[in-house]
């Protein structure tokens, strides 16, 4: 009784429960091509601002694997906790290994604008010679919307863990409240590979030309042309009249 009484309306299961796995369904998609792109490049590979990332996406689509199959435990409840207590214990340690190396990630392209002369930078101001070292000391476009991802990211999912640890004493204990937390972590994965494809050029660039190699496999020889078989005639008529000769 005590079950029938937690557990919330048929309506609602099902239609968070659809929510759920048709996000992480997408998500899913977007994951894969990721990895795909990165794992198909010697480059992207050996640089390791790329193997963090191929990693966060490895991990984010085993999250995505066990919160589909929460999706569908949602609408279809079981009686046995042993696989629902398995998989949250996966997708807690996913979730925290994802956190720590997202951290890392921030940290490695930091590193990229602070690493710029700042001191030399101001001195050239001063010293009114500012478009000079701007030109000579650029920093790229590239790097910073690396570093604008990498912090985005970040502080949304430290401000999401935050939440989900302290929110007994900063929300009110509703199944709203608790929705709205699911919600906002399943976010957190899904937005990954949307700011990776969005962001970085290399990840998109390799991915579009991925997808427009299968499609050629796919496609069928080409029938030789007119002018193959006329040059082909030409070739052997020279042969053809010596011989009659």
């Amino acid at each position: 009784m005590m079950r029938d009484e937690i557990m919330p309306p048929k309506h609602e299961r099902i239609m968070v429960g659809a929510l759920f796995i048709s996000v992480d369904f997408v998500a899913m998609i977007h994951l894969a091509v990721v990895i795909m792109a990165i794992l198909l490049d010697s480059k992207m590979r050996s640089m390791a601002a790329y193997r963090l990332m191929l990693y966060i996406a490895i991990l984010d689509f085993i999250h995505l694997c066990v919160q589909c199959v929460g999706g569908f435990i949602t609408i279809w409840p079981i009686e046995n906790e042993f696989p629902t207590k398995f998989a949250a214990g996966l997708m807690e340690s996913s979730w925290i290994c994802m956190i720590c190396l997202t951290f890392v990630l921030s940290v490695n392209r930091l590193q990229i604008i602070v690493d710029k002369p700042s001191l030399e930078k101001c001195f050239a101001i001063f010293c009114k010679k500012r478009i000079h070292f701007m030109q000579t000391n650029p920093i790229s476009s590239v790097e910073m919307r690396i570093l604008a991802q990498s912090v985005a990211l970040f502080t949304f999912t430290t401000i999401c863990v935050f939440l989900d640890f302290f929110n007994f004493y900063l929300l009110p204990p509703t199944k709203w409240t608790y929705l709205c937390l699911t919600i906002v972590r399943q976010i957190c994965t899904v937005m990954i590979p949307f700011l990776n494809l969005i962001f970085n050029n290399a990840i998109r660039t390799k991915a579009i030309s991925f997808f427009l190699k299968s499609s050629k496999v796919t496609t069928t020889h080409p029938i030789p042309s007119i002018k193959v078989t006329e040059l082909h005639a030409q070739r052997t008529q020279p042969k053809l009249f010596m011989k009659t000769i």
